[in-house]
């Protein structure tokens, strides 16, 4: 008899409370879906986040659809940006500050990358390799005003070697001939990147040797203006969710984002493409969290002018907004299926 009262109950819970849900969702306004341009100049594995979180559905779990658009032509993203043709746009961080130097009205919200994502590769394995080995040496560099050409010439700087006068930085390779240029012998190192290292480390032509994301500074980070920003604030705080969430996601399944990513990569072997995401994995090339640091912007805006890619310092405090990514912080979950309650457990209150 007791256990047909518990049972009664129960059931007369789970029916009061459903009919009680019910109700508020017939009483809560339905939020509408918000449409998001997000353009980005080049296809890089770096850029992984948001193709994640829109292939995940977690843009969607936050009422936002966004579409993703490579900008290949003759309109640069901040171009886009600016002509109202992107309502977010991808931008590399040394880009970001030297448009913003302009005064440009850009703000960066969020991170794509924590660290920077370029390898140093030799011709053989060099396991105790240190800065000074490349000292009267050769290395074919990224683009000297790139951030991954900054941050070589300041890791040099900081081991006591003077880009051009302890060691030769080669630029003026185009960027589909620096791996075919270094497999014929024209210098001792390659700086590049995934998936290039990958493919090179595979055909054994090269090694890494040293990584360039020893600093928490970001490479890549998402950016938008003050007139998005003012207008369309739930926009951008959607976008964010999304992308914290995807973080989220990539922390408890790294093993699962080569193949759920394959298919926006079909031009890459699979093996390839697997070596290469793991390989920024285990760099912690993406973020735990989306906000952007505004003292590694600091710190990277010093090393732009020690390079010589900036006449003189500015104000930077405003190009960087945290509220965004803060927010996310405190509202977006992510739960592992293994760790969600069942049916009649997500209404049972004792465990």
């Amino acid at each position: 008899m007791f256990k047909r009262k518990v049972i009664v109950i129960l059931l007369s819970i789970l029916i009061l409370g459903g009919g009680a849900l019910g109700v508020k969702k017939l009483l809560t306004p339905k939020e509408e879906v918000v449409k998001i341009s997000l353009v980005q100049q080049e296809k890089s594995l770096a850029m992984i986040p948001h193709l994640l979180a829109q292939e995940k559905n977690f843009f969607r779990d936050f009422l936002v659809k966004v579409q993703i658009r490579i900008n290949s032509g003759d309109e640069l993203p901040q171009e886009a940006l600016a002509r109202g043709h992107a309502d977010i746009i991808v931008m590399e961080l040394a880009d970001f500050l030297y448009n913003r130097y302009q005064n440009a009205d850009l703000i960066a919200f969020a991170a794509i990358t924590a660290r920077e994502p370029s390898f140093i590769m030799a011709r053989e394995e060099m396991p105790s390799f240190t800065w000074q080995d490349m000292r009267d040496k050769s290395v074919i560099g990224a683009a000297p005003e790139s951030t991954a050409g900054i941050m070589l010439e300041a890791a040099l700087r900081e081991n006591d070697m003077a880009p051009y006068r302890n060691v030769t930085v080669l630029y003026n390779i185009p960027e589909d001939l620096r791996s075919g240029a270094f497999q014929a012998g024209s210098s001792t190192y390659i700086q590049t990147s995934e998936p290039a290292v990958s493919r090179l480390e595979a055909e054994g032509h090269a090694f890494v040797i040293k990584s360039l994301a020893e600093k928490n500074i970001p490479s890549l980070v998402y950016v938008t203006n003050s007139s998005i920003m003012k207008r369309h604030p739930e926009k951008i705080q959607r976008f964010t969710n999304g992308i914290y969430k995807s973080y989220l996601w990539m922390h408890y399944h790294p093993e699962q984002i080569a193949g759920t990513l394959q298919s926006h990569f079909k031009e890459m072997e699979r093996n390839i493409f697997d070596t290469a995401v793991n390989r920024y994995l285990k760099a912690g090339i993406w973020p735990e969290e989306p906000m952007v640091s505004r003292d590694a912007v600091k710190e990277f805006l010093e090393m732009m002018l020690t390079a010589g890619e900036l006449p003189r310092t500015f104000d930077c405090s405003g190009a960087v907004e945290q509220r965004f990514g803060r927010k996310a912080l405190e509202d977006v979950e992510y739960i592992p299926p293994e760790q969600e309650k069942k049916g009649l457990q997500k209404l049972w209150p004792f465990s």
